[in-house]
């Protein structure tokens, strides 16, 4: 199985890490938006460890002016300005007065900003970073690591480039209390940008990371005990590559690396704690039955208590639904609210959809479900069904009539869900499940119906021969 590391643990770590690393100043703000429809798109989000964010939407004056000021009892804010171009950051500060005018920018879908007052070469720096350093700019948009490695090295020696200037910037900019923040995020996101092309370019040549003095050169710029390094996810970045790459996709040998990894190298608390969820995170999802019971011991006795506790019974349950051991005979209902179990389909392959109508990577799998129960529709070997877990049963009922799926559906509980969870260790879905014709479990988290592998392993467990010219 091909695993992409990077981009599974970059996104895992981001979302473990995002109350890392952030300071703001406050607290008074004018907007200038003269277009209306700007006007509409205009809010300022305010966010907190405390609470969900807040979005304040300011109201225009005839002249399309707006005065924010801070009134918000609530600790470590961030505050940002949502347009039509996204979230930028805002620097306030008692006492001082910071004006942004946003206005349309011919030829292009997103506004343009001029900015006046306290900050504002700051802002004007935030924006060339935001485009110099644009993830786009570097890698493919349709994850096409050909695309991303054509002109590999005038990348890089652009990113050098750019680097430079910006860090020149950031240390002459006006706002002391700002170089700091400016002159880490310019090593931050360089340091990201380049440590993963030259990762990525590794990768697809066959090079060991550990071989690649180069890249060993940038990553060992990160600070893995940095809670700033930290909050732009370059820890991850970092332990990714003080691993040999020969164990890229050996996910047993692979996580055990990085968990040594992790205790080598990382001393700040909270930073660990981060990373050892997320190194469950990943064994949880790659990992099949037999490789997580080997690196459930060993990981037990290096993660933190707190963690090892949350995921103890969904691994104990993952470990126990091994490949040949006869599946969970679990009660869910029908529309008419009979209940049935699993046992009822002994005697054909079972595919099982555990999913909700809030769940959109659920709903992302119906089309690709649809399209594997045409396949099958005239084989009776193969069973396939979709058990929803909506505590709002109204929800379930009008997206079943809405869309008439050619498959049966049926609905658990509160009291079935929490059994089939516990049963099958789930933690999250959508969650397939795969049963074999004589009531054993072929796999209890199977791939998802998106995957072009799955028709034919049901082909196969069906005894039938397939065609797959």
């Amino acid at each position: 199985m091909f695993v992409d590391m990077n981009r599974v643990l970059f996104f895992l770590f981001l979302v473990l890490c995002n109350s890392l690393g952030s300071r703001i100043f406050a607290q008074v703000l004018k907007i200038q938006a003269p277009d209306t429809v700007l006007q509409k798109q205009t809010a300022i989000i305010v966010m907190s460890s405390s609470r969900n964010p807040i979005t304040v939407a300011p109201k225009f004056d005839k002249k399309g002016n707006y005065e924010f000021k801070d009134t918000f009892s609530l600790p470590d804010k961030r505050f940002f300005l949502a347009t039509g171009r996204g979230l930028q950051k805002l620097f306030l500060k008692d006492k001082s007065q910071t004006t942004i005018k946003v206005t349309k920018l011919e030829n292009s879908q997103y506004p343009k900003y001029i900015y006046n007052g306290y900050a504002s070469d700051a802002y004007e720096l935030a924006d060339a970073m935001r485009d110099g350093f644009a993830y786009a700019r570097y890698f493919s948009r349709k994850g096409d690591n050909k695309e991303t490695l054509a002109n590999y090295d005038k990348k890089l020696a652009d990113l050098d480039s750019l680097y430079t200037s910006y860090l020149t910037r950031a240390k002459s900019l006006k706002e002391k209390e700002l170089v700091e923040i400016f002159t880490d995020k310019s090593e931050c996101e360089y340091l990201m940008l380049k440590g993963s092309l030259m990762k990525l370019y590794d990768k697809e040549n066959g090079i060991d990371f550990l071989e690649d003095a180069k890249l060993q050169s940038v990553i060992d710029r990160i600070d893995v005990n940095n809670p700033v390094h930290a909050s732009y996810s370059l820890v991850p970045l970092f332990l990714k590559c003080k691993i040999s790459s020969k164990y890229t996709d050996m996910p047993l040998e692979w996580a055990t690396e990085l968990v040594k990894n992790v205790n080598k190298y990382i001393q700040n608390k909270d930073i660990k704690h981060n990373m050892d969820m997320t190194v469950i995170m990943y064994a949880t999802t790659y990992m099949n039955s037999n490789q997580l019971e080997k690196f459930w011991p060993f990981y037990k006795q290096q993660a933190s208590k707190d963690i090892v506790d949350m995921y103890s019974a969904q691994v104990e349950a993952m470990i126990n639904n091994k490949s040949g051991v006869m599946a969970h005979d679990n009660e869910f209902c029908d529309a008419a609210g009979n209940v049935h179990r699993f046992s009822e389909f002994k005697g054909k392959v079972l595919y099982v959809d555990i999913w909700a109508t809030w769940c959109g990577p659920c709903k992302m799998e119906i089309p690709h479900l649809a399209k594997v129960v045409e396949h099958f529709k005239d084989n009776d070997d193969v069973k396939i069904i979709s058990i929803s877990v909506d505590t709002n049963r109204k929800a379930w009922e009008n997206k079943i009539a809405a869309d008439k799926p050619a498959w049966t559906q049926y609905i658990a509980n509160k009291q079935q869900y929490a059994q089939i969870s516990k049963d099958w260790g789930i933690m999250g879905i959508p969650r397939f499940i795969l049963i074999n014709k004589d009531g054993s479990i072929y796999d209890g988290d199977a791939i998802r119906p998106s995957n072009p592998k799955l028709i034919p392993l049901l082909e196969e467990m069906a005894g039938q021969t397939a065609n797959h010219s």
